[in-house]
């Protein structure tokens, strides 16, 4: 075999490699996830939540003492939403996962400006999906309680408050501080 062949084809067997470890052929889809009105994802479906987690709030690194939010996100979705709503939330992350594909985005932490460029534009469009700002805002909202609700942030940033709080045994309440007296 020639030199010249040799190096063609280990460049081509090589590109090869780089393009299917990119391509997915077995893409499940979210909703065939849920059973008996619970959301069950797999490893990498939690692993793309937490991705999407943390672009819309970057908390990873800053400590060990906060939960993974994917593992949160999932389990107040299932215990706390009713069965149309994990329904919604899981038809809203298919169509976020086919908007990132449509817009050949990747959700890199290190950048989420592009991706949150794109989830405000579709936010700000009127004919954007209810199931897909449903979702966004579901994930930005339990992202932001995973975080509140942390040992992290409970005791770092959070002010020493007696519980329960100080008893007012004399509080004067005038007609400025309450307009409906």
């Amino acid at each position: 075999m020639h030199r010249r062949e040799a190096v063609k084809r280990i460049a081509l067997a090589s590109i090869a490699a780089m393009v299917m470890t990119r391509c997915d052929f077995g893409e499940e889809e979210v909703t065939e996830f849920l059973s008996e009105g619970k959301l069950q994802l797999n490893q990498k479906h939690k692993k793309y939540l937490a991705q999407i987690s943390e672009t819309f709030l970057p908390i990873k690194g800053k400590s060990d003492r906060i939960d993974p939010a994917a593992d949160f996100i999932m389990t107040m979705v299932n215990d706390c939403k009713s069965p149309a709503d994990i329904q919604k939330f899981a038809v809203g992350f298919n169509d976020y996962k086919n908007l990132m594909n449509q817009s050949s985005l990747e959700i890199d932490t290190d950048e989420p400006e592009e991706v949150l460029t794109v989830v405000e534009g579709v936010l700000d469009k009127k004919e954007s999906k209810e199931e897909l700002t449903y979702f966004i805002l579901t994930v930005r909202e339990l992202s932001l309680k995973n975080l509140t609700s942390s040992a992290f942030f409970m005791e770092d940033y959070l002010d020493y408050q007696l519980i329960p709080s100080e008893y007012i045994a004399c509080y004067d309440i005038t007609k400025s501080q309450n307009e409906r007296i």
